[in-house]
């Protein structure tokens, strides 16, 4: 009796749950010119420093929107937040997307470029130090995969580059006593570059 039972509710949650997608399934739905997408990714990080590779990795998080420029092109922008071992940096950056054949599962090449705001937690307390961000870009190539008339799931694999400016101001004791009294500080900056491999998955809304 039990047995049946719980056939029963499993039967009931299946039709409940097929039921959205079952109808208007003759029906050609009107397509959303504009496209939203979320995404998470997993990010194996390496930061060039002095020409040594120090490995960096972290996650990142996106909130890209898409326009249909055409069957096969989509341009777009977006935003997010990408969080290394020390680092923080918020991109804002064009989205560009070329898929290369016409199905329900899709592959397609991805551009993104833009500029990042970046800060170092290490040293958010040492005064004289200055982290920034920089130039952002990012290629990449994926899989749609249609899960729902109104929702498809993209995985990707992407490279991507972030350029970041670490500026600080040293006394310099050296100058003579005229010119330290006019300028005691002396800036001075060191460029650092962070080269990504990144792994994401997205929830697109049609």
């Amino acid at each position: 009796m039990l047995c049946k039972r719980i056939i029963g509710v499993i039967v009931c949650v299946c039709v409940l749950y097929s039921a959205p997608f079952a109808q208007n399934t003759t029906e050609p739905t009107e397509k959303n010119p504009l496209l939203f997408r979320l995404e998470t990714t997993k990010i194996l990080g390496y930061q060039i420093f002095n020409d040594t590779f120090t490995y960096n990795p972290g996650i990142g998080f996106a909130f890209i929107g898409n326009a249909e420029i055409s069957p096969s092109f989509l341009f777009g922008g977006g935003c997010g937040y990408m969080q290394l071992k020390n680092e923080r940096f918020l991109p804002i950056f064009i989205d560009l997307k070329s898929y290369k054949q016409n199905s329900d599962n899709l592959i397609y090449l991805s551009i993104q470029g833009g500029y990042s705001f970046g800060w170092n937690q290490a040293i958010t307390n040492i005064q004289g130090y200055d982290f920034s961000g920089g130039i952002f870009v990012g290629f990449g190539i994926g899989k749609t995969i249609s899960i729902h008339q109104k929702a498809e799931l993209s995985i990707q694999l992407s490279y991507r580059h972030q350029f970041a400016i670490m500026k600080y101001s040293i006394i310099n004791t050296a100058l003579p006593a005229d010119v330290l009294m006019l300028n005691p500080n002396v800036s001075n900056y060191t460029k650092y570059n962070y080269d990504m491999i990144a792994i994401s998955a997205a929830l697109t809304f049609l």
